[in-house]
C-alpha cells in the first residue's frame, strides 16, 4: 500500500487552488479519486460500490504492460482540508477492506455544466 496524504499536502493543495481565482473553493468542485491494483476485475466491482455511494465511475485505465490498472471515480463535491482529509482515510479503509493494493489520491476541478452538482456540505 502507498503512504498516505500528509495534511501538509492537502493544505498546499488548498492553498495553490485559492490562488486560481478561476476556483471557488468554498464551492462544489469536481473531485476524482482514483484507486489501484493489478486485478482489473476487482476495480469493476470495486467500481459498482463506489457508484451507490453516489461517485460516478470514469474509468478504469492500464500501464502500457497492463500489470497494473487504476480505477478512476469523480464526484461534484464541496470539501474543506478536514474534510478531504477525513475522505482520504476512509478511501484507504474501502481500499484495505477490498484488497484493493492502493487508494492513490485524487485530483480536483471545475464543475462542468453538464456535471451532477453536490447538494451536501
Amino acid at each position: 500500500m502507498s503512504e498516505k496524504i500528509a495534511r501538509d499536502v492537502i493544505e498546499k493543495l488548498f492553498k495553490d487552488m485559492r490562488k486560481d481565482k478561476s476556483i471557488d473553493v468554498n464551492g462544489p468542485l469536481l473531485w476524482g479519486y482514483f484507486f489501484n491494483d493489478p486485478d482489473v476485475d476487482k476495480l469493476e466491482t470495486s467500481a459498482k460500490e463506489l457508484e451507490t455511494l453516489g461517485y460516478e465511475y470514469v474509468g478504469i485505465y492500464s500501464n502500457e504492460e497492463e500489470t497494473d490498472f487504476a480505477l478512476h471515480v469523480q464526484k461534484v463535491e464541496t470539501h474543506t482540508i478536514d474534510s478531504l482529509m477525513a475522505l482520504n482515510e476512509t478511501f484507504y479503509a474501502f481500499a484495505k477492506s477490498h484488497n484493493i493494493e492502493a487508494y492513490d489520491g485524487m485530483d480536483v476541478g471545475r464543475v462542468e455544466p453538464d456535471s451532477n452538482e453536490d447538494t451536501t456540505k
